[in-house]
């Protein structure tokens, strides 16, 4: 089992977001950035994930989700009523991939604050992508080692 961390901007798709949806089931879709997009392709059913909250006045660590389907054709690339409509990509080819996450449980966001700041020079060496920009439009993944 491999752990990750995914992030989103809680004003496109937040943990309450999930929390709302259907069987608190969602696509990780919207991701463009091909070096997420590596990273959506190594995900495994059953990988766990922090769902992290960027680009907002507190970022921080909002829940856990399991990766409940791996990486598959994302349809909007060959919808031409999508933004994202690739002309040459078909359900065959196609750069672009989603993902699908369950939700498993919300952290309390003051706990994690307290814990974020006296852990954060040691959990920031922990993290193996952290210097590489991932942007997505729903979300961005990338790997973590011994993030406990």
């Amino acid at each position: 089992m491999q752990y990750w961390l995914m992030k989103s901007e809680p004003d496109t798709f937040s943990i309450d977001d999930l929390i709302h949806m259907k069987k608190q089931t969602s696509p990780w879709d919207g991701v463009r950035n091909f070096k997420a997009r590596n990273y959506l392709r190594e995900m495994q059913v059953g990988d766990l994930a922090f769902f992290y909250h960027s680009s907002c006045a507190v970022p921080a660590i909002m829940g856990i989700v399991t990766i409940t389907r791996a990486a598959y054709p994302d349809p909007s690339a060959w919808d031409p009523a999508s933004p994202y409509y690739d002309p040459n990509s078909t359900p065959r080819k196609t750069p672009l991939v989603d993902g699908r996450c369950d939700f498993q449980r919300k952290i309390n966001r003051s706990d994690n604050a307290k814990r974020y700041q006296t852990k954060s020079k040691t959990r920031r060496n922990d993290v193996s992508t952290t210097r590489q920009s991932l942007i997505g439009n729903a979300g961005e993944c990338c790997t973590l080692e011994n993030y406990s």
